[in-house]
């Protein structure tokens, strides 16, 4: 005999299972979608609910550009790769991302974009894996985060110096993500070596695209612009790095979908004929920021004003 079961997303408030504390701290840990339905138990969607052209237009900066080293000595630095491969047109790109977090003394915080490469999917990823090295040092990073698809490889080679120059590898820098299920959205799961050393994480795809989406949004990314005497990303032609960086933060979006407990779930995906290499590095760079803790202290700018703008 057939039967139908319903379900309900009782809303924490009203839930015997959390506490106001518990409450408070997802305030303070989720963004403004996620909190209203998770907590609120709310149906809430917003308009365009990725990210738009003019989002990533507005993180574009001709006051900054590219750069060699850090700003600051003591600034946070991470750098992330997405690594890519394939021999034919649709080949996904590897894309390395190095950024700077830099707090004023208003107390607020952004992201500096220090350099961005996108890597031909045709070079070996012994060459791929050096060149990351490089970054590195040269970024002097405190995280190093990778994706764990071919990541796995590059971050064994990573952390134990199978392929690296320095022979001692970067397990006390270099770790990867891979997406999947966990308990609850944020969380993250750490897989650790026999001696307590973070290899890799798992954590919730769709909460941290959100968050990402949510700080691009709120201003905290600055990325440069190239000009006729600065690096940065340009846009003048279709084959530039900058268009490039547009189309593929871009092409991903959201669809809602309710499982057979009734709950909601936000599952994050992109048309089959476009790239979103950028967008997942770009992700990366926002859990290397947020999510893996360091002791580094960020200079304090006694401006409320961003570096190199005057006063």
């Amino acid at each position: 005999e057939s039967y139908t079961v319903h379900a309900w997303h009782v809303d924490w408030i009203n839930s015997p299972l959390h506490s106001a504390a518990d409450i408070a701290r997802a305030k303070q840990q989720m963004g403004e979608m996620e909190f209203a339905n998770e907590v609120l138990a709310q149906f809430y969607e917003p308009e365009d609910n990725l990210l738009s052209e003019r989002d990533v237009q507005e993180t574009f900066n001709t006051d900054y550009n590219f750069r060699d080293s850090p700003y600051n000595d003591d600034s946070t630095t991470v750098v992330v790769a997405d690594w890519g491969g394939g021999k034919d047109k649709h080949a996904s790109d590897t894309v390395f991302l190095a950024a700077e977090e830099v707090t004023y003394e208003n107390g607020e915080s952004e992201y500096v974009i220090l350099n961005l490469s996108y890597l031909d999917p045709a070079d070996k990823k012994r060459e791929q894996i050096r060149n990351y090295e490089r970054w590195v040092q040269q970024y002097d990073a405190d995280v190093g985060l990778v994706d764990y698809g071919f990541g796995e490889q590059a971050m064994e080679s990573l952390q134990h110096g199978y392929d690296t120059v320095d022979p001692d590898g970067y397990m006390d820098t270099v770790s990867a993500v891979h997406y999947g299920n966990v308990k609850n959205a944020t969380d993250i799961k750490w897989v650790t070596d026999d001696n307590a050393n973070n290899l890799f994480f798992t954590c919730d795809k769709s909460r941290t695209a959100t968050r990402m989406v949510e700080s691009i949004r709120d201003n905290k990314w600055i990325i440069p612009r190239a000009t006729s005497d600065s690096t940065g990303v340009s846009v003048s032609r279709d084959s530039d790095d900058g268009v490039k960086l547009i189309e593929q933060l871009t092409a991903p979006y959201k669809t809602l979908a309710e499982t057979t407990t009734g709950n909601k779930r936000v599952d994050i995906e992109t048309p089959g004929n476009s790239r979103d290499d950028s967008f997942d590095v770009a992700c990366f760079l926002w859990l290397a920021f947020n999510e893996i803790g360091t002791d580094e202290t960020v200079t304090n700018f006694a401006t409320t004003n961003r570096p190199g703008v005057a006063d």
